[in-house]
């Protein structure tokens, strides 16, 4: 019996022995290798006992002689923040894969100076606003201009070092995506507490932690004071000298939990446009969004005539009268609901007066054009989007975002040309309808899958006319009596019909090794109809022969892209593919004939990101793509009048376009650190590309488009920002270029090869003293270089002084100078501009302040520039708004 039992307890030791398991794993982190951390593991019914390890140099932890059962491993350090996962064993082996992050109270190199940067997580930048503010701010746009690390340009585009943000959330919640510079320009800054910068940012909820991001936004988080309750401002102002002009401009808005509401109204004639770089938020243009389609999808643009001012405030030059009313807002009925709205309309008129004098010279052909242009565009915008999004699970989205646009545009232009006068007219409207249904499902912890529908319907029909008939011998061939020609104009229907349907899979493996694949298929439906007539005194019409065009251009594309990338410590690799077949037939029922064409299109990426070390990484990119272009202007066979006396034509066939590119960034430090640099350059041939075989006569330019070999482009462009401690401030030094090589041809000439280069260099300093003073100062160099047959160039130079002084508890003042040079060309000596704008506040209460500002205090009138193309060189002159003063009021509340 004894012997019995010995043997019964044996077995049983032996089969315990036997069952038991081994768990074996990986602990890794984003910017080290996680080396002695604690490794505790806890059975869940307590009856297991504990057991604990720590991890070797290479981050690998392991137990051994573990019964099978329920665990829980506990991961703790003082460097990362503290991680439990729950297990179960089984007879085999159990090998694990675990990422860390790092802890808060990790220490990060920040300059700590009077402004701070706060760390507030892995991918979470916070900034206190008041340590940016010196007084003159008015917007959220003017206090974003004074952080370090932080690009606005002139239309207000934000840039965190040279990456453009996704959208500006305000406590959590955005309203406007892409589109935020209707936000950014116009949303008062007296309720801001803190700017964040969000890293790695992702728009789905679902694919956080789970797509390959590098996407940045940022969120403005509310005063205690300001939430939940209505706040805003109100700035009214008038002008003294003259009395012609005033701004008034009313904010107000209510975030709370369940509800947040911006309504957004303004009015003026100051020079201000109000709608400015609105195009994200009117279009779909997200590329880099899982699930995404009909990016970019719109009419062509035809007969634009606006100013282009480089490097150049277009408020001095701006006459106009604009009004906008907005209303916007976020509304939570449920947990799994939310529903958002957008609209506003729109009402401005702009206009402008330039003088220019345009001079040709290639080989034989010279000539020189006298124009002299006083322009009027009046508008009325209407824009409303909506949004829904539900989760019938907790796993799941279903969301659709629904825009509708109504574009109304009547241009005028009062036109001299060579000492003719005529009246110009163009008359345009775009209707708009765009909506895309989506629907997000997880299917695993770092498993998504997103599919979407999305239509697009535009219709965008112009109407031109012109009292004066200003084109020469152009139709003499026809046997039009041209000395009886009074009055020209065209008729143009331009309308585009998409549809198109996704799913992508997004998801990373058992390594964390991100991977998408996606399938979609686009049907593409574009209608181009033109009419060009002359009438002559008698009420005839003429329709000349070649000058009209009845088109349909459809395509159905079917693509497969696929990326994965591979990661270790320092580098990541990243392959991708996009395979397309696409069917495209082009229909001329003028002709009539059909073409109909399929092409097999292959475009292969490889993206390479080297963290060389702590504190420095390396991202470069090689890119092959083949594409057809999507423009029914490229295949017109017809010509149709584009504006400023040209008329142009398209390919007989749509040619399959083909680019190599290849670039690099080196970015070194963080926007935290007091050394701040990035590095980058680039280079793309195009194979085949679309280019211009030009008739230039004085009275027009006739264009016909051919397809060229080999367009190049090489560019690159230097970033460092550095604080400076003993002038307590932030130098910044950028500096970029571009080198393009090109071909064009001019008529019974053979093809000219052009040759352009565009520097720019500047060096800005702004101070962040603890003092009631406090300066911006910057020097910009500016040159442009064009080749053909003859080398032209064109430099300006600029330095801005700008002060902004405390002078009382309650009055401020600010003085901004400006002064621009132009180097001596043909036709005009060197030019300088100096523009001196100057305010004065005086804060009669906490939220209420007086304003008396200044504009152009040294009343210049004109202002001129050289503008280079590639067949002559122009001198353009505009009329400036004249010395004003302005006398507001705001009012915070």
């Amino acid at each position: 019996m004894v012997r019995i039992s010995l043997l019964l307890l044996f077995l049983i030791q032996f089969s315990q022995s036997y069952c038991q398991t081994l768990i074996r794993g990986k602990v890794t982190a984003p910017s080290s290798t996680p080396a002695g951390i604690r490794v505790n593991l806890v059975a869940e019914n307590g009856s297991g006992g504990s057991h604990y390890s720590f991890t070797d140099a290479k981050g690998m932890f392991f137990f051994s002689g573990i019964s099978p059962g329920n665990y829980t491993l506990l991961f703790q350090s003082l460097a990362y923040k503290s991680l439990s996962r729950s297990i179960h064993l089984s007879s085999d082996t159990l090998e694990l894969s675990i990422e860390l992050e790092e802890s808060r109270i990790q220490l990060q190199e920040v300059y700590v100076a009077p402004k701070k940067f706060i760390r507030a997580g892995r991918d979470t930048i916070e900034l206190d606003a008041k340590n940016y503010l010196q007084g003159e701010e008015r917007t959220v746009e003017d206090l974003l201009r004074k952080i370090p690390g932080m690009q606005i340009s002139e239309n207000g585009t934000i840039k965190v070092g040279n990456k453009e943000i996704e959208k500006v959330m305000v406590e959590g919640d955005d309203l406007f995506g892409k589109g935020y510079k209707l936000l950014t320009q116009n949303l008062t800054v007296h309720p801001i507490e803190k700017i964040q910068v969000l890293q790695r940012y992702s728009n789905n909820k679902h694919l956080k932690g789970v797509e390959h991001s590098e996407k940045i936004a940022l969120n403005l988080t509310l005063k205690s004071e300001s939430k939940s309750q209505w706040v805003g401002s109100i700035d009214a102002a008038a002008s003294v000298i003259p009395i012609d002009f005033y701004n008034a401009q009313a904010n107000l808005m209510n975030f709370g939990k369940k509800t947040k509401y911006y309504l957004l109204g303004s009015a003026n004639n100051n020079g201000l446009e109000t709608l400015r770089g609105i195009d994200h938020l009117i279009l779909s243009q997200d590329p880099n969004e899982p699930g995404q389609i009909g990016l970019q999808v719109s009419t062509p643009s035809l007969l634009e005539n606006k100013p282009t001012l480089n490097e150049f405030d277009p408020q001095r030059s701006n006459f106009n009268n604009d009004k906008l009313i907005s209303f916007n807002g976020i509304f939570s009925p449920r947990k799994d609901l939310k529903i958002k709205w957008l609209g506003f309309g729109n009402s401005k008129k702009n206009s402008f007066v330039r003088r220019s004098l345009s001079e040709y010279a290639i080989e034989d052909l010279k000539f020189t054009n006298h124009e002299d242009l006083h322009y009027t565009n009046s508008d009325i915008n209407y824009f409303s989007k909506i949004e829904l999004q539900y989760d019938p699970g907790k796993n799941s989205t279903i969301a659709y975002i629904g825009t509708l646009g109504n574009i109304k545009a009547n241009d005028i232009g009062e036109l001299t040309f060579n000492g003719i006068g005529s009246l110009e007219t163009i008359k345009k409207r775009s209707l708009l309808s765009n909506h895309l249904l989506s629907y997000t499902q997880k299917l695993a912890e770092r498993a998504v899958l997103v599919s979407a529908f999305r239509w697009i319907s535009q219709h965008s029909p112009i109407n031109y006319a012109v009292d004066q008939y200003l084109y020469g011998d152009l139709f003499e061939a026809e046997g039009i009596k041209i000395d009886s020609i009074k009055n020209v104009w065209q008729d143009t229907e331009n309308n585009v019909e998409y549809y198109g349907i996704i799913t992508e899979l997004v998801k990373r493996d058992a390594k964390g090794n991100p991977f998408s694949a996606s399938i979609a298929h686009e049907i593409t439906i574009r209608g181009f109809n033109s009419a060009f007539y002359l009438m002559n005194s008698s009420g005839d019409t003429y329709r000349p022969k070649d000058f009209f065009n009845r088109l349909n251009f459809e395509e159905h594309n079917t693509a497969l892209s696929a990326q994965y990338t591979w990661k270790s410590r320092r580098l990541e690799l990243t392959p991708s593919i996009t395979a397309r077949l696409l069917h495209s037939t082009l229909h001329d029922k003028i002709a009539p004939q059909i073409q109909s064409s399929i092409n097999k299109l292959w475009s292969p990426k490889f993206t390479l990101l080297w963290r060389t070390h702590s504190k420095g990484k390396l991202r470069s990119e090689v890119s092959y793509q083949m594409n057809m272009s999507q423009s029914t202007l490229d295949v017109l066979p017809n010509y149709v009048y584009k504006g400023n006396r040209t008329f142009s034509s398209g390919l007989k066939e749509n040619p399959v376009l083909d680019v190599f590119h290849i670039n690099a960034v080196y970015t070194l430090g963080k926007m935290t650190d007091k050394l701040y640099t990035i590095l980058s350059g680039g280079y793309s041939q195009q194979f085949d590309y679309i280019g211009q075989q030009q008739q230039l006569n004085p009275d027009y330019n006739r264009n016909n488009l051919v397809l060229f070999k080999n367009r190049t482009l090489t560019y690159f462009n230097a970033q460092l920002n550095y604080f400076v401690a003993g002038l307590k401030g932030n130098l910044r030094l950028t500096g970029d270029g571009q080198v393009a090589k090109y071909q064009t041809q001019i008529e019974a000439l053979p093809p000219l090869p052009i040759q352009t280069a565009v520097y720019q260099l500047s060096l800005d300093y702004r101070s962040v003293w603890e003092s009631p003073i406090n300066i911006f100062t910057g020097l910009q160099f500016h040159n442009s270089i064009i080749r053909n047959g003859l080398t032209r160039s064109v430099s300006q130079s600029k330095f801005e002084a700008n002060i902004n002084a405390r002078l009382s508890k309650k009055i401020r003042a600010s003085l901004k100078n400006e002064l621009y040079r132009f180097e001596k060309g043909q036709y005009s000596p060197s030019q300088y501009y100096l523009f001196s704008d100057f305010a004065l506040q005086y804060f009669m209460l906490k939220k209420i302040q007086v304003e008396l500002t200044a504009k152009n205090l040294f009343n210049t009138d004109t202002f001129t520039q050289s503008v280079l193309s590639d067949s002559h060189q122009s001198t353009q002159s505009y009329a400036l708004r004249a010395r004003q003063l302005m006398l507001g009021i705001n009012l915070s509340f």
